[in-house]
């Protein structure tokens, strides 16, 4: 997930089921693993505010979360490490800079990020098309 909130939440309040997609799918064993990055710079409140919730531990990347059996991995976009299981990619154009977003395009691309399906939350119709041809591109 390439977004600056985790399970739908809205800036400042945390939104009501269903959009805890994430947190539902990790509970009932759909998902077993969320990778979960977040801009550079939004990394300092995300990790301050992560450092100070029960059962969140520090990894050498970021953070680590369980729910149940799965686990949400949680950290900067420069400390990204490739993927090699295929996920489904969520992605929220609007929270990255223009730099980072390619980067994000870039690591689909070149399959650093090995996609089977693409979720683009809040894109617009040139940064949905861009993330399908990069998509396209690496198959």
């Amino acid at each position: 997930m390439f977004t600056r909130r985790l399970n739908g939440e809205v800036a400042g309040k945390e939104a009501e089921s269903p959009a805890k997609y994430v947190e539902d799918a990790l509970q009932q064993g759909m998902v077993r693993t969320v990778y979960h990055v977040v801009p550079d710079a939004a990394w300092s409140e995300v990790s301050e505010k992560l450092s100070r919730m029960p059962g969140v531990r520090p990894i050498e990347s970021g953070f680590a979360i369980l729910f149940g059996a799965g686990r949400v991995h949680v950290f900067p976009l420069s400390q990204f490490m490739p993927i090699q299981e295929k996920a489904l990619v969520v992605v929220a154009p609007a929270e990255w800079t223009t730099d980072e977003y390619g980067v994000i395009v870039n690591l689909i691309k070149q399959q650093r990020v090995s996609a089977d399906l693409l979720a683009v939350l809040r894109g617009s119709d040139a940064e949905v098309a861009g993330l399908s041809e990069a998509l396209a591109v690496s198959r």
